[in-house]
């Protein structure tokens, strides 16, 4: 068992990017995960440029989620998800090489 902070839609404006602020964003998260606890930050990303350089791998795993949409509740799925997940380990565990039940929604 490990807890995780889900990082969703992390966006800065285009009149303010190129100045460091997602970055910042990223240590301030990182320095609360560590401060409370949680094991891992946890994102789906496309573009993984600015995350590998604040310290987020990409990974490939079996998720099992709570699939909901638009309000909308389409039950629990399971899938491998492979060149979008990305974690930051913030605490001493390691991520499981294994299978993850996500209790949730998926980010």
């Amino acid at each position: 068992m490990f807890s995780i902070f889900g990082v969703i839609d992390l966006c800065i404006s285009s009149g303010y990017r190129r100045r460091g602020i997602a970055s910042e964003i990223l240590d301030q998260l990182s320095a609360l995960a560590k401060a409370k606890g949680i094991d891992f930050l946890f994102l789906v990303a496309d573009d993984h440029r600015l995350y590998e350089k604040n310290g987020f791998r990409l990974i490939s795993t079996d998720l099992t989620w709570l699939k909901i949409d638009e309000h909308k509740n389409y039950g629990v799925e399971t899938e491998r998800i492979e060149k979008e997940l990305m974690i930051k380990q913030t605490g001493k565990k390691v991520w499981p090489d294994e299978p993850v039940d996500l209790l949730g929604y998926l980010f």
